[in-house]
């Protein structure tokens, strides 16, 4: 048995009152778009939806202060999407990542909402390797191991707090794709019996994880599962933005190559190495 999650993830996949230009109505919609095509059987109806994206509990919350966003899921009901999110969910809270959830229903087919809410990721603390820091310097010491990112330089630019947010926001959303993509692994692994283990591994579910980020704002999700090695079939697209505009732009029709590495700097129009494809990092 194979269970599979589509999960889109912005910058703007919450509700309605997180909407910030056309990119909230390109998410909502191809969420939308798919529950109908699964309430149709023309896709696999066994697949779930879920959208992943930032959480703004108060009116000053919003890294965007012109925007001032704050999020209202009152209309969404509780979320019932099986016992394998709500492990991996568990697990971030246990990690200091506390989400805020809900789902509504389209044409019968439940839509799952993880948000998460990145302010205080800048206050919790954590232990990373044998050290006591905040979450946020964690997530950044961890950047530069693994990419080389240099958040000293791009947190002290005037987009500090923008940068910081996007940063925090695409572990939140990578760590939730890790957690679900090795839910039976991570199963098998409580049984000390090596022979129960391995009973327990071929009888529980494979969980198959696609990954579609919109924007570049969450674009270091895809690039931080792909470094770690996890399973996870990733597609990150850009949109009208000046980073999008330029990208298209710079690359003409036809040179587009999966697998090219996509590093952009927060400030617009300053770019490394390569321009990439759309779709980066397949491990099936």
């Amino acid at each position: 048995m194979i269970e599979r999650w589509i999960i889109l993830a912005a910058e703007e996949a919450g509700p309605v009152s997180n909407k910030m230009g056309g990119i909230w109505n390109v998410v909502d919609a191809e969420a939308t778009t798919l529950a109908r095509l699964m309430a149709k059987g023309e896709i696999d109806s066994d697949s779930r939806i879920l959208l992943a994206g930032p959480y703004y509990p108060t009116t000053g919350s919003d890294w965007n202060t012109g925007r001032n966003r704050v999020t209202d899921i009152s209309s969404f009901s509780r979320l019932d999407m099986g016992e394998e999110l709500g492990t991996a969910l568990a697990e971030l809270s246990s990690l200091g990542i506390e989400s805020v959830t809900g789902q509504r229903v389209e044409d019968g087919v439940p839509i799952g909402y993880v948000l998460f809410n990145t302010n205080y990721y800048q206050s919790r603390l954590v232990r990373w390797k044998n050290q006591e820091m905040t979450l946020n310097n964690a997530i950044k010491t961890e950047a530069f191991d693994l990419l080389g990112l240099d958040s000293m330089r791009f947190e002290k630019e005037h987009y500090g707090w923008e940068y910081n947010h996007y940063l925090n926001l695409s572990y939140a959303i990578s760590e939730l794709v890790r957690n679900l993509a090795q839910s039976h692994e991570e199963g098998a692994k409580k049984y000390a019996d090596r022979a129960v283990a391995e009973f327990a591994r071929s009888v529980m579910p494979k969980v198959r994880v696609s990954l579609h980020c919109h924007e570049f704002g969450v674009f270091y999700a895809a690039a931080r599962l792909e470094k770690l090695g996890i399973p996870v079939r990733t597609l990150c697209t850009l949109h009208a933005t000046v980073p999008g505009r330029t990208a298209g732009y710079l690359m003409p029709l036809g040179n587009q190559r999966a697998g090219d590495v996509f590093r952009i700097h927060p400030q617009p129009s300053i770019y490394e190495g390569r321009v990439l494809s759309a779709e980066i990092g397949d491990s099936h």
